[in-house]
């Protein structure tokens, strides 16, 4: 019983998230509406991706966090992953 217990707390809740392969493109976008018009021709599961890794990652992600908000439907694998983070 013992080694069950100490298994259990040393296992770590650690989740590392995939970059989106069209992350680096976006954030490259030189100004608000190259970033509007990046962003329009994502689909909608690179927004998915691409909002909740904004979220986690630890930089100033405000503008893209802003943008990808209002026209993202976080889908279900990227809610769990950002339930688990919070």
């Amino acid at each position: 019983m013992t080694t069950k217990i100490s298994t259990v707390n040393n296992q770590s809740n650690t989740i590392t998230l995939a970059k989106p392969k069209c992350y680096d493109q976006m954030k490259a976008c030189a100004d608000m509406t190259a970033l509007e018009a990046f962003i329009e021709q994502m689909s909608p599961t690179e927004r998915s991706n691409s909002l909740v890794y904004a979220l986690q990652e630890r930089a100033d992600n405000s503008k893209f966090i802003t943008m990808l908000t209002p026209v993202t439907e976080i889908e279900r694998p990227d809610m769990k992953i950002l339930m688990s983070l919070a």
